[in-house]
């Protein structure tokens, strides 16, 4: 057998003795019915009566039953007062195997438990072999196994025996998945593989591949991204490589994060220490792991160098309004002062001239003659100054000038956001075929793209804008596109296939056909499998529908709650 520890020696130590009670947990859990307390007074000896009800208290709070010699003298006073002996009347000694058998069986008949015998051990087999296939953590797997056991109402056994049964189905785990191994890894995944293994240049600093995939930078610069989406082209190819592997490993999720977390974690001497078809095993899921790693990380750079990008274009168009605004102003002032001079004085002097009764029609008709001569340059600076304001106010209304800003950064963009869009293979619902179209035509173009580029995912106005007056801008074309992955990625409508953040939903769901062959054992290991759990749960969806339309025919809102839900309907 394998020399695993699953627990430390303490905690070994501390599961195999009865818990340390405070004075309130004794007096709660050696608190006992009548019917216990002449269950125990009916027994002959003081040891034998002592020793039931501490057996009773103790499985009382652990569902455990514990060696007498290793109960506690303050336990042992309190109950052997509480039965009118003293604390020298009990001697475990003389609490001989059998009558603490007998005492064992009457205690998990008054609790409604069962023994852990053959068909608990076989139970017990049966899920430590699935908590095993997925690899949980051993340690992991011993807990689930004392919670499953309570819940099952069968008594939990010593720390041994839960670690036997344990050990022996990782053991069996392991010897499965070499045999995977050695049966269908191909020669070529093989050198592959192995290939990782072997350092990358001569000298003393010499890394190793394996050790150089491990970090995933979170860096934003050009050439540190371009070199994780040529990783991930690398990754890609070992991934193709074990496409035939995987699905007979059958690791599952939490089967290749831990083996992979375990080759994070180990140096390359440590990796060479184990066996061979062990070794490939961690390997395989190391790649698997860091694929799907990979693939969200640039994902998650794609976005925030996208955000960055928004951000900055719309502050600098933000402070591209504000000069404006300002220049405005001032021209606003300037054109006030001239209507005030050119204009309106013009007119208060035209109009005096009309009052004036003592001036005669031919007179009045000079004098404004030559007012309006003296007024021939002030009056087209005036109109001069109106246009411009006019235009102004335009331009600030007009988005032109934020496309034109998005354009001249978009270089930027491009450096960041271009590598990652090659390296990664989007998915989509039907919404996103445009988008899918365009995302495989700059591949396809390795981002030299051209008036025949599909526009059909653009907005109606970011379409017009990127092909204005007949004039493709490729430049704003590679940014709307940008903007627009992002978005989807966002929305749900783009995802990847291989990802831990970004999968469709029903990827986190489980499979239809596993549902149908396994739906009992599922909902038994979930403890749902009560009926009158769902029948309770459909009385409630039931009242939830009736107080709704309830509430809608009589105009007022209505409100129900269930398992932690609050809904209102309202009219």
């Amino acid at each position: 057998m394998a020399r695993m520890k699953i627990l430390s020696a303490v905690e070994q130590d501390s599961f195999n003795r009865p818990p340390a009670f405070n004075s309130f947990q004794r007096k709660q859990l050696f608190d006992f019915a009548s019917d216990v307390l002449d269950m125990a007074r009916h027994l002959r000896k003081p040891t034998h009566q002592i020793g039931f009800l501490l057996t009773c208290g103790y499985f009382k709070a652990t569902k455990k039953f514990f060696m007498p010699e290793n109960y506690y003298p303050r336990d042992i006073e309190y109950v052997a007062r509480k039965l009118g002996f003293e604390y020298g009347d009990f001697h475990p000694k003389e609490y001989v195997r059998s009558r603490i058998h007998h005492h064992r069986q009457l205690i998990l008949d008054l609790y409604g438990f069962c023994s852990f015998d053959k068909d608990a051990e076989k139970f017990i087999q049966q899920e430590v072999s699935e908590m095993a296939r997925s690899q949980y953590k051993p340690k992991l797997i011993f807990w689930r196994c004392v919670g499953l056991l309570v819940r099952k109402r069968i008594q939990v056994p010593g720390y041994d025996h839960l670690a036997k049964v344990i050990l022996e189905a990782l053991q069996q785990r392991k010897k499965e998945l070499a045999a995977v191994i050695d049966q269908e890894l191909s020669p070529e995944a093989r050198a592959l593989l192995d290939r990782l293994f072997v350092q990358e240049s001569e000298g003393e600093q010499a890394r190793y591949k394996l050790t150089l995939l491990k970090r995933l930078s979170q860096s934003t610069k050009p050439a540190q991204i371009k070199e994780r989406a040529e990783d991930l082209v690398y990754l890609a190819e070992l991934h193709e490589s074990l496409k035939p592997v995987l699905p007979v490993l059958n690791l599952g999720l939490e089967g290749i994060r831990y083996f992979a977390n375990s080759v994070i974690k180990s140096d390359i001497f440590q990796l060479h220490q184990r066996a061979i078809e062990d070794r490939y095993v961690h390997v395989v899921a190391f790649i698997v792991h860091q694929y799907d790693r990979l693939q969200d990380n640039l994902v998650d750079t794609l976005l925030s160098v996208v955000k960055s990008f928004q951000n900055s274009a719309q502050r600098d168009h933000q402070d591209w309004c504000y000069t404006e605004r300002k220049e405005r102003n001032q021209s606003f002032h300037s054109l006030a002062a001239s209507l005030d001079e050119a204009i309106f004085g013009l007119l208060r002097h035209i109009q005096e001239i009309t009052q004036n009764d003592e001036i005669d029609d031919a007179d009045k008709l000079t004098y404004i003659r030559s007012l309006l001569d003296a007024h021939n340059n002030s009056i087209p600076q005036a109109e001069q100054q109106w246009d411009f304001l006019k235009q102004s106010v335009a331009s600030e209304v007009d988005e032109g000038r934020y496309y034109d800003i998005m354009e001249k950064r978009s270089v930027r963009l491009q450096n960041r956001a271009s590598p990652v869009i090659k390296a990664l293979g989007f998915q989509g619902e039907s919404s996103a075929l445009p988008l899918l179209d365009a995302t495989a035509y700059f591949k396809d173009k390795d981002g030299m793209i051209g008036k025949s580029a599909p526009l059909d995912f653009l907005e109606p106005q970011e379409r017009e804008v990127v092909t204005k007056d007949g004039i493709f801008r490729p430049s704003l074309y590679k940014a709307f596109l940008f903007i627009h992955v992002a978005g989807a990625i966002k929305s749900g409508t783009l995802n990847l296939e291989h990802s831990y953040k970004y999968r469709p939903l029903d990827d986190y769901m489980i499979r239809k056909p596993r549902w149908q062959q396994e739906k009992e054992s599922l909902l038994a290991r979930a403890d749902l499998q009560d009926p009158e759990l769902f029948r309770e749960d459909k009385r409630k969806r039931d009242s939830l529908c009736f107080h709704t339309e309830t509430g809608r025919a009589s105009g007022r809102a209505s409100q129900t709650v269930f398992p932690g839900a609050t809904v209102c309907a309202a009219s």
